[in-house]
């Protein structure tokens, strides 16, 4: 979305919200508009996923998440994503009071997901995909097969 022309940021979400005309569709936004570390705070999400939302024309299922990448000991970064509870938004919303209610949510995912990760409490996190090993893990292969 280009937000800096009013013009097409309005078509932008004029498009996301068309995107609800059929059931089991979604839309993946990133509302804080720039990217930014993950412990910046507090949280400033621009307007635009409540806007399509507002603008959908029919009741809406928000799916708030939180998504962190990690060095946890290891070269590559392992990526851990928290899903906190469906929230259905009925439509005509209020825009900012929707905006402030994501932010906090997300704030919160966020919080919980560093605490989990700092605490290694990760029990409750699923391995989905699995890379190929770093370097350390095979070269530390290859000493235990050399001695």
């Amino acid at each position: 979305m280009n937000r800096g022309i009013k013009r097409d940021a309005l078509r932008s979400v004029q498009y996301a919200a068309q995107l609800f005309d059929r059931p089991k569709r979604f839309v993946w936004i990133y509302p804080q508009g720039i990217m930014q570390p993950n412990d910046t705070r507090p949280l400033r999400f621009a307007s635009g996923a409540a806007r399509i939302i507002s603008i959908a024309g029919r009741p809406v299922q928000v799916l708030p998440f939180a998504h962190r990448y990690e060095f946890s000991n290891e070269q590559r970064p392992d990526a851990f994503t928290l899903f906190g509870t469906p929230i259905v938004v009925t439509t005509p919303c209020v825009v900012t009071a929707l905006t402030r209610t994501l932010e906090t949510t997300v704030t919160e995912l966020l919080d919980r997901l560093r605490s989990d990760i700092v605490g290694a409490s990760l029990e409750k996190y699923h391995i989905l995909l699995r890379g190929r090993a770093s370097i350390n893990v095979r070269l530390d292969h290859l000493r235990r097969m050399n001695y």
